[in-house]
C-alpha cells in the first residue's frame, strides 16, 4: 500500500494515542489504536466488496443486451469514473451514487486509498499489458466549472502519466472543450487511442453529441498478461463451442494444459465449477465460472450477486495445488464498447441521466441553472487478449494422472482480479465462438 495512506493511519493512531492519555476518564470507553485499525481495513473491505457487486450488476445488465454475444467489461474502471461524479455530487445524487458505488468510508481514507490501488489501471512490464483511460469532457458554451473541485481519479496515475491532449495542464479537473468542433472530437478518439496505447479506438462524430450542453464521460481498457504457466501452441485446436442447450454455437482455438490448480467442483449456492488460474505477475489471477448444464451464466450471475467472491475463495484456497486438472479454454480477443448512460439506472445511478435531478454543482454548474447539468454520454470500452503465452513452459502430461476436466466449451464468466486488494480488474461472459 501507498506510504501516505500509512503515514495516515499513523496520524490517526497517534492522535488516539494522545486523547486518550490526556483523558483518562475515557480510556476504558474509547476505541483504541487497534480497534481503529481494523475498523479502517473492515471497511475498505466492504467497499471493495460492494465495488464488485457494482460490477456483478453492470454485467448483468448488458447481459441482457448482448444477443449471446461475447462482451467483456472493466468493473474497477468503470466505479472509477463514477467516483468522479461521487465527488462531484451534492444532496440526493450525492445519496445515489454513495449507495450505488457503495462508499461508505471517510473521502480522506478514500483518497488514500485510491492512490494507492490506482496504479493498478496500468502497467507495462514484459508480462502483462494493462492500458487505461478515465476522462470527463464537458462543454465550455454552455456549462462552467466549479474552481476548488479536484478529483483524485482525474489527477491521473502520477508513475505513468499518457499524453491526453486535455489532460496535461488540468490534472485533477475536466476537460473543457467545444464538442461541436471536429478538431475537438479528433482529439478526444486521439486521446482514447493514446490512453490504450493504440489497442482500442473511438469513433466520434460532431454527430455524437445532441444535447446543447453535453457532457462525456469515457472508460477505455486494454489487458493482455501472460500466464503464470504457457499453454503449449501445439496442442491448440479448432474445437466446436456449444449454447446451454447443447446445440452448436461456433468453433474455437481451444488451447489446453494440465496442471495442479485451484478448482472447486459444484460449489454451493453458485451451481457452477470454479477454476483459478494464475497469471505471471504479482498476484492477478483469472477465476473461470462454468455454470451446471443447462443452468445458463443469468442464473449462474444472480447466484454470484447473492453468494459473492468470499466463500469462492475460501473452497480455491483448501483445494489449491491437490488436483490434477485438464484445462481447455478457448483464446480470447474480446472487443466490446457500452453506452452505459442508460445502463446506469439499472444499477441505482438514475440522476446523473436528468437534467433536473442530476446536482454534480461541486464540480460542473449550467451558466442558466444549476440543475441543468447531466450526463449526456457515458461510454466504456473494454478489450481483453487472453492466448497461450506464458512465463513457464508447461505440456500435457498425459490423462492417466487427471483427476478433473474443466472444460470451457459452453458459456461461463471469466473474471480478472488484483487479489491482494480484491479489485475486480476486468470481467467477461464469453457465449459463442469466433473462429472465422
Amino acid at each position: 500500500m501507498k506510504l501516505g495512506f500509512l503515514v495516515l493511519l499513523g496520524n490517526v493512531l497517534s492522535l488516539l494515542a494522545h486523547d486518550c492519555g490526556n483523558n483518562p476518564a475515557t480510556t476504558t470507553t474509547m476505541m483504541t489504536p487497534t480497534d481503529h485499525l481494523d475498523d479502517v481495513k473492515a471497511e475498505i473491505q466492504n467497499m471493495t466488496t460492494r465495488m464488485q457487486h457494482f460490477g456483478f450488476n453492470l454485467m448483468q445488465v448488458e447481459l441482457g443486451k448482448s444477443n449471446l454475444n461475447n462482451f467483456v467489461m472493466a468493473p474497477f474502471s468503470v466505479w472509477s469514473l463514477m467516483l468522479v461524479f461521487h465527488e462531484a455530487a451534492v444532496g440526493e445524487t450525492f445519496d445515489e451514487l454513495q449507495d450505488a458505488l457503495g462508499i461508505y468510508v471517510e473521502y480522506p481514507e478514500l483518497r488514500e486509498w485510491y492512490s494507492a490501488v490506482r496504479v493498478f489501471h496500468r502497467s507495462q512490464t514484459n508480462d502483462s499489458s494493462i492500458h487505461s483511460m478515465r476522462y470527463v469532457y464537458y462543454d465550455k458554451k454552455n456549462i462552467e466549472f466549479v474552481h476548488g473541485y479536484y478529483s483524485i481519479v482525474l489527477e491521473g496515475d502520477p508513475e505513468n502519466i499518457y499524453d491526453l491532449f486535455f489532460l496535461i495542464d488540468i490534472l485533477g479537473r475536466p476537460g473543457a472543450v467545444n464538442l461541436q468542433s471536429s478538431t475537438t472530437i479528433n482529439k478526444i478518439n486521439e486521446d482514447v487511442r493514446l490512453g490504450t496505447s493504440n489497442f482500442i479506438n473511438s469513433s466520434y462524430t460532431t454527430r455524437s453529441f445532441t444535447y446543447s450542453n453535453p457532457l462525456l464521460a469515457i472508460s477505455a481498457n486494454y489487458f493482455n498478461a501472460k500466464w503464470r504457466f504457457s499453454f503449449d501452441k501445439s496442442q491448440t485446436k479448432v474445437e466446436q463451442f456449444y449454447n446451454d442447450d447443447g446445440s452448436p454455437a461456433g468453433k474455437v482455438h481451444m488451447m489446453v494444459q494440465t496442471g495442479k490448480f485451484a478448482y472447486a467442483k459444484n460449489v454451493k449456492d453458485l451451481q457452477a465449477d470454479v477454476l483459478e488460474l494464475p497469471f505471471y505477475e504479482g498476484d492477478l489471477v483469472m477465476i473461470v465460472i462454468l455454470p451446471k448444464r443447462g443452468n445458463g451464466v443469468g442464473l449462474m450471475l444472480r447466484n454470484l450477486k447473492a453468494l459473492g467472491l468470499q466463500p469462492i475463495f475460501r473452497e480455491l484456497e483448501a483445494s489449491k495445488n491437490e488436483s490434477e486438472v485438464e484445462v481447455k479454454l478457448p483464446r480470447i480477443d474480446t472487443n466490446s464498447r457500452f453506452e452505459l448512460r442508460h445502463s446506469l439506472p439499472a444499477v441505482g445511478i438514475k440522476d446523473l441521466e436528468h437534467s433536473y435531478r442530476a446536482n454534480i454543482s461541486r464540480m460542473l454548474i449550467s451558466a442558466y441553472d444549476i440543475r441543468k447539468v447531466f450526463l449526456s454520454n457515458c461510454d466504456h470500452y473494454a478489450r481483453i487478449v487472453v492466448n497461450e503465452e506464458g512465463a513457464v513452459p508447461r505440456k500435457s502430461s498425459g490423462k492417466k494422472n487427471i483427476k478433473a476436466q474443466f472444460h470451457m466449451n459452453r458459456p461461463f464468466i471469466y473474471l480478472v482480479l488484483k487479489r491482494s486488494y480484491n479489485l475486480l480488474i476486468h470481467a467477461g461472459v464469453f457465449q459463442k465462438g469466433d473462429v472465422k
